[in-house]
């Protein structure tokens, strides 16, 4: 019986699993699903990269390490597309973070970077699902992902706002409440684009997966944000904000949204 329960264990949080899912869902699925946009735009034939797992390989290994992946790349997409997003928002990062800032413009910001980076990962860096036609399918997944990203972001800062006062842990609830309604919207919208009907049992499946995924994603975009930022002569701006978290005197940079640690979940 102990010796039964150490190897389903040990099967299941196996280290080799865990760092070769993180390579799957953060470099390999993503590169092959450009690779195959370079091609359908170019005609050119680039080989796909061989996974480092059987995609059926299904442990808490393997989708631990899945959800590390995809919040890495959508972190690094949020550092992408914050300063230009700002721009068109007319958005300061630093006004956001200030004490009785506008919790509804923060959180329409939020929802406009993550729903951009959600869009621009659906579209580029996810596979067709089940469209036979390359173009619609990448526009359903850009129109997925990014309703539902927009939604945990809008979400999450919403209560984060609410649930100030309870510090660390009403950062984490909000997380969890952004990642659960990403989930249902996910469902909600895949429905619609994909004529499915709708499976409570799998709504509910996406909406904890989802919940789950979300601190991930907040520990993903903790970390893009600690790493060196280029500096630019006469120039305010940093990739990803501030590295401390804290705008300088009289500097606008990109917004601190992956440091939840300082503002949000």
């Amino acid at each position: 019986m102990l010796e039964k329960a150490f190897d389903d264990v040990k099967q299941n949080c196996s280290p080799t699993d865990f760092v070769h899912a993180i390579y799957n869902a953060g470099i390999e699925r993503p590169a092959n699903a450009a690779s195959e946009l370079i091609n359908e735009c170019f005609g050119t034939h680039l080989s796909p990269l061989n996974p480092a797992v059987e995609p059926s390989k299904q442990t808490v290994a393997t989708r631990f390490g899945h959800l590390c992946g995809f919040g890495l790349d959508l972190a690094l997409l949020v550092g992408c597309v914050d300063s230009p997003v700002n721009s068109v928002l007319k958005v300061n990062g630093a006004d956001i973070c200030v004490a009785g800032a506008d919790a509804t413009a923060g959180a329409a910001a939020d929802a406009a970077r993550l729903g951009t980076a959600g869009a621009i990962y659906g579209g580029i860096f996810q596979n067709n699902s089940e469209d036979k036609n390359f173009w619609r399918g990448r526009a359903k997944n850009a129109l997925v992902m990014g309703g539902s990203l927009a939604a945990i972001g809008a979400t999450s800062a919403s209560f984060a706002t609410r649930l100030a006062d309870l510090g660390g842990t009403g950062k984490l609830a909000a997380s969890f409440v952004g990642g659960t309604i990403g989930g249902v919207t996910s469902s909600a919208l895949d429905c619609a684009f994909n004529g499915h009907k709708i499976n409570p049992a799998d709504v509910l499946w996406q909406a904890a997966k989802m919940g789950m995924a979300a601190p991930l994603f907040t520990l993903g975009g903790t970390i893009v944000e600690r790493l060196p930022a280029p500096e630019f002569e006469n120039s305010s701006f940093q990739f990803g904000g501030t590295s401390a978290g804290f705008p300088e005197e009289n500097s606008i940079k990109s917004p601190d949204y992956a440091d939840f640690t300082e503002r949000k979940i």
